[in-house]
């Protein structure tokens, strides 16, 4: 039976909250492979839904992606309506006050330590008023089962849409993997990544004074004094639009991601594999568990410096056939259908969804 969902995401974006990263990813993707299949689906942001949910149509399932908690969002759970499905949906640890202080708002960009925790218990009070979880990784999972035992519960992992892997088909086909420009990319999201990058720096300048090769830094990154010395060699750009990222990844033979380990980057998606992966790039990435899933030749784990140097200055595959298949493999593991099966088959009952 067809239906009719609601995604809802707490987000700065209030007009156009397609440009926020995470609402694309959590609310967008899915609800597009939702109307693929002939349902109905929406997105808003919750400033959004607040004005005008007294007078919106009733909807089968609404999803609250990082729901904040508002005298609305309260007003709007608590009534008792029948079978109404509400699921609060998280990709980041947000929800847990007891690690305010330990969060990269507070150990990375100086934020408030009071502003932080008031924050953060906005979304777990939030929070205390579903039953039904998404959550994008394990770790995430685990932390929503623990701070709301009985709970149901579930990973749905960040996938991808069919326009992005046709976007990357084509961005890998125009650039071929020897022909690409640079040797190694790094693409920074957040000004949070500084430390992470800072690690693994020393290694990245013996490489390329080893082999000229070229860096690309694409996004908010101090970069390292190490690279002084490499003049051209290191190229930056700020941060791309979500639909130029694939063809500028494809100007990379590899891209690196590199992440201390916090239990805040423990619970963080694994994109910065796939969708490197999917652009034909190699990733030496620091294996956080939603990283460490996969299996992959185009997948290099690091978790001390030496494997850095190592994973650095090791062969990649150079078999273009074989590269393709692989790529192809990794398109049906993260590709938004069989997240959606799930989806559907846990909290709206749907058999062979």
């Amino acid at each position: 039976m067809l239906k009719n969902f609601l995604f809802i995401s707490w987000t700065s974006r209030n007009e156009r909250p397609y440009f926020d990263p995470s609402v694309r990813y959590r609310c967008f993707n899915f609800a597009s492979e939702l109307i693929r299949r002939g349902h109905s689906a929406s997105v808003m942001s919750q400033l959004t839904f607040q004005a005008t949910y007294k007078t919106l149509p009733e909807f089968d399932a609404y999803i609250f992606h990082r729901p904040y908690l508002t005298q609305e969002l309260s007003d709007f759970l608590l009534e008792d309506v029948e079978n109404r499905i509400t699921i609060a949906d998280f990709d980041d640890l947000i929800f847990d006050v007891r690690y305010a202080d330990m969060t990269p708002m507070v150990r990375v960009r100086g934020g408030e330590s009071r502003a932080v925790r008031s924050y953060l218990s906005k979304t777990h009070d939030a929070s205390s008023l579903f039953s039904r979880f998404s959550l994008s990784t394990s770790p995430l999972r685990e932390h929503a089962l623990d701070l709301f035992p009985g709970s149901e519960a579930i990973v749905l992992s960040n996938s991808i849409d069919p326009g992005f892997m046709g976007l990357s088909r084509v961005a890998r086909k125009n650039n071929p993997i020897h022909l690409r420009p640079f040797l190694l990319g790094y693409f920074s999201g957040t000004a949070t990544h500084d430390k992470d990058f800072a690690m693994i720096a020393p290694y990245i300048a013996a490489l390329l004074a080893k082999t000229g090769g070229r860096i690309l830094l694409v996004g908010p990154l101090k970069v390292p004094e190490e690279f002084a010395a490499l003049g051209d060699q290191v190229v930056t750009k700020p941060l791309v639009s979500f639909h130029e990222l694939a063809k500028t990844m494809a100007e990379c033979a590899t891209v690196l991601a590199p992440l201390e380990d916090t239990m805040f980057t423990r619970s963080k998606s694994g994109l910065k594999f796939f969708e490197a992966a999917l652009a034909g790039c190699d990733v030496i990435a620091t294996p956080i568990p939603d990283i460490d899933r996969f299996e992959s030749p185009l997948l290099h784990k690091c978790r001390t410096p030496e494997e850095w140097e190592a994973a650095l200055n090791s062969k990649k595959m150079e078999d273009a056939a074989e590269r393709e298949l692989e790529i192809t493999r990794i398109e049906r593991l993260v590709s938004t259908a069989p997240q959606i099966d799930t989806w559907l088959t846990t909290f709206m009952g749907e058999k062979n969804a």
